[in-house]
């Protein structure tokens, strides 16, 4: 019964610690490490029926920012409960050069040269979305007899 108590406790101090682990400046890079392909040059798709112009979004927000909004952990004897909140802005070259691409992507599948003839289409992107929320939510339930973990991930 003694090693049974024992082992339940390393999971739950196991699964309050590891649920944390993740910092902001460990987000920050891993977003950053994805992303670093994307975001060196930026290479907007200009033809001579379609230009793009981001200049307004490219000069700001050069760098990943990640912010930690919220974190709470509530350690009771039956039951442990943690939410943590994160608030990640990411570059806005990220989402320029997606857009380019999905556009030169799009310029191959259909004719815009010939439905646009010799007029010229200006596209100028002012907005990206370019912020999402991580939400780490999760819960131990400790029971005599019944022993379970349930954790949520948003």
């Amino acid at each position: 019964m003694r090693l049974k108590n024992n082992s339940i406790s390393i999971v739950i101090t196991c699964t309050v610690l590891f649920a944390s682990c993740v910092s902001t400046s460990t987000l920050k890079q891993t977003i950053s490490r994805k992303i670093s392909g994307n975001i060196n040059q930026v290479e907007l798709f200009n033809t001579t029926y379609l230009k793009l112009n981001a200049d307004s979004l490219l000069s700001t927000n050069n760098e990943v920012m990640v912010r930690k909004k919220s974190s709470y952990i509530i350690p009771l004897v039956v039951y442990w409960g943690w939410k943590r909140s994160v608030e990640c802005n990411l570059t806005n070259r990220y989402f320029v050069n997606l857009f380019s691409d999905i556009l030169k992507n799009k310029n191959a599948d259909f004719p815009y040269k010939k439905l646009f003839g010799d007029k010229i289409l200006l596209l100028e992107l002012t907005s990206v979305p370019s912020a999402f929320n991580l939400i780490n939510k999760g819960s131990y339930f400790l029971f005599p007899n019944i022993h379970g973990l349930e954790v949520k991930y948003y």
